[in-house]
């Protein structure tokens, strides 16, 4: 008889009696080449039927775990598949590849390294492209949980539709994901984020968005057209100061009364240093605004205002979240992170604190 997962997925009787065979090849310290049993043994010992057996001894042999002898019995052919797996077993997998943007992911990612440790599981980083589809389905069999940033969203989307026995972390909120089960998204105050930004340039003629990435926009466009405003919008190639030095000359040939909102704190630096050097000072005439994180002290002590989240509570609270998931059942399946500046908002100079 199979039984029920409790989500209303259904496991095989012969899943289940591979899993309790593994767990008694390594508890039993079995060795490659041992004698393990008959098929006779496995009925008796774990009360199944014959064709329950052979299906759970074909399937391990598939995975070069068994060996079958006919008339001899089954043997160990290699304990290393079981080996790996339960290693695997209470790991996190994370999705990560933004090592050459701004340190925001590398702080959201040291906030989640952190939590899942404290919580007593591994972690294994990768990058996207270094897993097929194919390859993810078979090792998150294994695996505890997995956390997905937004390239690896759009490499697996299928995975995280379909997965229910490995929960999934999504870093940023994707509304066609919502219905996913077993899946926890993350959502940044997008709204609140675009309010701040046009009470910082309310008195502007025109908003000008130098931006580079357009998963991560989209939301602020659809915000700021629902507030009114639509920003011009100035793509470069990527993140860096030398693209906002760049970019500098069209943001020049701009009228006056333009603000420039920027959608991270490296280009918002190189262009703040471009115009510098060409005697203006967009901090100090508050027509310059960076989308990142409000708490990074260098762009703070340099009075570069910024408006976005902080990359330590979303990652400390999404991990933390999806760490209550595992140990529990339960947790928040929709994790709200608040926007904040590091500027006081509605101050009629914009004076950073200190």
């Amino acid at each position: 008889m199979d039984k029920s997962d409790g989500d209303g997925t259904f496991t095989p009787m012969y899943r289940e009696l591979t899993d309790r065979l593994g767990k008694e090849i390594l508890d039993g310290g079995y060795r490659d080449g041992d004698f393990f049993c008959t098929l006779k043994t496995v009925c008796e010992r774990y009360q199944v039927s014959i064709t329950t057996a052979r299906k759970a001894v074909s399937c391990m042999a598939q995975s070069q775990i068994l060996n079958c002898k006919s008339s001899h019995g089954i043997f160990i052919r290699s304990t290393l598949p079981l080996k790996l797996a339960r290693s695997l077993a209470n790991t996190v997998l994370i999705f990560d590849d933004h090592s050459d943007h701004s340190s925001y992911f590398s702080l959201r990612l040291g906030a989640m390294l952190r939590e899942f440790s404290a919580a007593g599981y591994t972690t294994q980083v990768a990058v996207p492209e270094s897993l097929t589809p194919e390859m993810l389905a078979m090792v998150a069999t294994s695996m505890t949980a997995v956390v997905f940033n937004t390239t690896a969203i759009q490499r697996f989307g299928n995975f995280i539709r379909s997965v229910r026995r490995c929960p999934v972390l999504l870093e940023h909120f994707m509304p066609e994901y919502e219905n996913a089960p077993n899946l926890i998204l993350v959502k940044n105050d997008v709204k609140g984020e675009v309010r701040l930004a046009l009470d910082y340039f309310r008195e502007k003629k025109r908003i000008v968005a130098v931006v580079f990435e357009e998963i991560a926009y989209a939301p602020f466009r659809e915000f700021f057209r629902t507030e009114g405003v639509t920003p011009e919008e100035i793509w470069i190639d990527g993140s860096s100061v030398a693209a906002g030095h760049a970019v500098a000359d069209r943001l020049e040939a701009c009228p006056a009364g333009t603000g420039f909102w920027i959608q991270d704190d490296f280009t918002a630096l190189g262009i703040w240093e471009e115009f510098l050097m060409r005697g203006r000072d967009l901090r100090a005439e508050h027509v310059i605004l960076a989308s990142a994180n409000p708490r990074f002290d260098y762009t703070t002590e340099l009075g570069l205002p910024v408006v976005g989240s902080d990359p330590v509570c979303l990652g400390g609270q999404a991990a933390r979240e999806l760490c209550r998931l595992l140990k529990t059942g339960m947790g928040e399946r929709l994790v709200s992170i608040p926007a904040e500046a590091n500027f006081e908002p509605g101050e009629s100079h914009h004076v950073l604190s200190s």
